[in-house]
């Protein structure tokens, strides 16, 4: 992945209620600005782990992609704050790469909120990432 200039996250799902996050959730998010903007295809499949605390363990995975130029799967760890409806998802290792030459695999974590459009629901917010191999920094956004 490319370091990420300008970022937007938004994962909605019709799948689950506000009580849990386990389901599929899809999404987007924005790599660069202007005319260097690329959209990328974003899904988080969720575990929420079993718990009675108001902050709740979650594991997973993730899949980015972009055509046939960029494909990535990551698994993933976090937790779930019912009380706040935060969730941050860490993508721990990447487990499927496919990458362009001169690009660099990054693992991201996200800090999202939970809102509901409708019958929308959605989590969005910023994240932070580093590079897999050599742990440099990535970018960051929203």
């Amino acid at each position: 992945m490319r370091k990420f200039l300008f970022f937007t996250f938004i994962l909605i799902s019709t799948v689950v209620n506000s009580q849990t996050v386990t389901g599929i959730w899809q999404g987007y998010f924005n790599s660069g600005y202007g005319q260097f903007k690329q959209q990328f295809k974003f899904e988080v499949q969720i575990n929420q782990l079993a718990n009675d605390a108001l902050q709740k363990g979650i594991e997973g995975v993730t899949y980015s992609y972009r055509s046939t130029v960029f494909y990535g799967k990551a698994s993933m760890v976090g937790i779930y704050d019912s009380k706040n409806k935060s969730l941050t998802i860490r993508e721990t290792k990447l487990v499927e790469l496919k990458i362009s030459d001169h690009t660099e695999p990054c693992l991201m974590t996200c800090y999202l909120d939970y809102h509901k459009d409708g019958k929308t629901e959605i989590f969005e917010g910023s994240f932070t990432s580093v590079n897999a191999n050599n742990k440099t920094d990535c970018g960051a956004g929203y």
